[in-house]
């Protein structure tokens, strides 16, 4: 049995055994105040609060539904570039504890402006973390994008957008976009 298996087996079995239970003030505190850190170390690009809190052998799922481990993780995390700016808020916290585990939800709004074009992003995320020593480590992360509607645009020109049809992909070694 692989160890993501063994971990995803015990969070199971631990999920049954116990009953869960809105967190105390205490680690509703720390959860509130880490994960509003975390997040804003996405946009500054700042790994060492990452480092605290992800266990080293943590299980992340991307928005984009990549499954990457804590190395991955850190090396990829950058400053936003030039001409990039945002922040992201979090939103609408919950926390249930499971003896030695606990599972936090949340909502985050992303506010990203690049060169001078505003976009907003919704994101749901779900942490999985067991407590280490007076501490909790992250074990495990999912991320997902909320879809939406995006607002039409007044009085835009349609013509054109015949020759734009087609499948579009993201080429990461190339850091281009390609129609095949």
């Amino acid at each position: 049995m692989t160890a993501e298996r063994s971990l995803v087996s015990c969070l199971a079995l631990l999920c049954f055994a116990l009953p869960a239970a809105a967190a105390d003030e205490d680690d509703a505190g720390w959860f509130r105040t880490t994960t509003q850190a975390l997040v804003d170390a996405v946009t500054d690009g700042a790994p060492a609060i990452w480092d605290r809190v992800l266990d080293p052998d943590c299980i992340i799922t991307t928005e984009d539904g990549a499954v990457i481990g804590k190395k991955k993780f850190l090396e990829d995390l950058k400053p936003l570039p030039s001409g990039f700016s945002g922040d992201i808020k979090v939103r609408d916290l919950t926390v249930r504890t499971l003896g030695t585990g606990a599972v936090a939800h949340y909502w985050f709004d992303e506010r990203e402006n690049v060169f001078a074009q505003q976009l907003n992003t919704t994101y749901v995320e779900t942490d999985t973390y067991r407590r280490s020593g007076d501490t909790w480590t992250m074990v495990a992360m999912q991320v997902t994008v909320v879809p939406r509607d995006l607002e039409p645009v007044p009085n835009a020109s349609v013509g054109g957008w015949r020759e734009l049809l087609g499948e579009y992909r993201y080429d990461e070694r190339a850091a281009i976009f390609r129609c095949p």
